[in-house]
């Protein structure tokens, strides 16, 4: 009587089997550990991006000045991503960028100075000034302001009775515009602005009111002067930038936009 062939697998035969699908598995284990590192990159870049549209929506709704203090000058702040999807302990950095805006008279490329001259009633007659690189200035009691630009750099002194009350310098682009804000001065004394160097100024002051304003500029550029009740707001551009650590360049995401506020003295 015969019986049928039993015999099971060889040492060598498991072995080999074993071979042949570790050949077949590392591909596949390859491809699945691309796809979970691709996964992550995404996750990353799409939870950057709801944070730096998070942090633009935030600010929609501040004025001027509290808009200007949000830039971070260079620096980064910490943003928990768990502020955007829960159960996350990933902490992202990112970087404010705040910087007037407006409509340039020209097709050149103009970087922005703000300037407001406002009559506060307790305080008297008070400067606020925003430079191109997102420093700001401010004075009560002026009676007077300067903006030179030069060689990448400008200064600002603003005057109290003859004597420097407050100073600022920074960095300023070859193409510089101060856009002056006078709609608020509703002093009697009148208030001289000098303004020098590779710039140009524009004066907007309330109906009536140009003679307020003692305008002096050593500039190869005109200056123009506006008399209007109704330009009440300005513009700032605010830009987030989202990286990966506290140091380093990898930026994760960037967005900007420009906001129409009221401006300073209102």
């Amino acid at each position: 009587m015969k019986h049928g062939n039993n015999r099971g697998m060889t040492l060598v035969e498991v072995m080999v089997a074993l071979a042949v699908l570790a050949i077949l598995a590392i591909p596949l284990l390859s491809l699945y550990a691309s796809s979970a590192r691709t996964a992550a990159v995404s996750q990353k870049t799409t939870d950057a991006a709801l944070a730096a549209q998070g942090l633009l929506e935030g600010m929609a709704c501040g004025d001027y000045q509290s808009l200007l203090a949000r830039d971070t000058q260079g620096g980064r702040n910490a943003y928990s991503v768990s502020q955007v999807r829960q159960n996350s302990a990933d902490t992202f950095w990112y970087e404010v960028q705040i910087r007037p805006q407006g409509h340039p008279p020209d097709d050149a490329q103009w970087d922005y100075l703000h300037l407001f001259i406002y009559t506060d009633a307790t305080a008297g007659t008070c400067a606020y000034l925003a430079g191109p690189d997102g420093k700001t200035l401010s004075a009560q009691g002026v009676t007077g302001v300067s903006v030179s630009c030069a060689g990448g750099a400008y200064a600002v002194t603003m005057t109290r009775g003859g004597a420097a009350a407050a100073t600022l310098h920074g960095e300023a682009p070859a193409n510089m515009l101060a856009l002056v804000f006078g709609q608020n001065y509703s002093g009697g004394a009148v208030i001289p602005l000098t303004f020098s160097g590779s710039m140009k100024a524009s004066v907007v002051c309330a109906p009536g009111q140009s003679d307020r304003f003692s305008v002096t500029q050593a500039s190869t550029y005109l200056l123009n002067t506006l008399e209007s009740s109704e330009l009440q707001e300005t513009l700032v551009k605010a830009t987030v930038s989202v990286y990966r650590g506290q140091t380093g360049t990898e930026r994760l995401a960037e967005y900007s936009d420009v906001f129409l506020v009221a401006g300073v003295g209102e």
